[in-house]
């Protein structure tokens, strides 16, 4: 998921997964994302870069009601 933050500046880059992920596993694939978005022409394009991994628990959040 890419999205941009207009008031902030800032580029949104995050992993989704539709299981619940425990703290290992989400730092496990926040330190894969990193490289992998650096590699991409939208990191040149945007050096203001907020790194994100959401899971099951966070869909509520990310619709706007809690879960």
């Amino acid at each position: 998921m890419v999205a941009y933050d207009d008031e902030s500046k800032r580029l949104l880059v995050a992993e989704c997964k539709w299981r619940n992920l425990d703290s290992a596993e989400a730092k496990r694939l926040l330190e894969r994302l990193r490289p992998a978005f650096s590699r991409t022409r939208l990191a040149k394009k945007y050096p203001k870069v907020e790194y994100r991994v959401f899971s099951k628990k966070d869909l509520g959040t990310i619709a706007g009601r809690e879960s």
